[in-house]
């Protein structure tokens, strides 16, 4: 049977899918990027347990997500780009990461 390996939902204006979808669907999930979507921090609540296999998560450009969001990332993340996040708030201890993009980020 096939797996879902990435899922790119770019300029979404929710990600509702991440809380409705069945577990298994995620399972396997090796990249998700949400690049410019309207997502709240708590809205990324579902990846640390349905994705145990990501490596890569992009939440770039989200206007509504602040450091606080990256309290979800998964243990298994490797590659992080959180290109204009909200730092004003003291970001959680993250996964050991290969890469990290913060760039454009701002600290209030």
């Amino acid at each position: 049977a096939g797996a879902l390996l990435r899922l790119d939902m770019q300029r979404s204006w929710g990600v509702e899918a991440l809380r409705l979808l069945p577990y298994p669907v995620f399972a396997c999930l090796q990249e998700l990027v949400l690049r410019g979507c309207e997502v709240e921090d708590g809205d990324l609540s579902p990846i640390r347990t349905k994705m145990p296999l990501l490596a890569l998560l992009d939440v770039s450009s989200c206007p509504l997500l602040t450091s606080q969001a990256l309290a979800h990332t998964p243990p298994s993340v490797r590659t992080l780009h959180a290109r204009d996040l909200d730092l004003s708030s003291p970001a959680p201890p993250l996964p050991p990461l290969r890469e990290v993009d913060f760039g454009g980020s701002s600290v209030s």
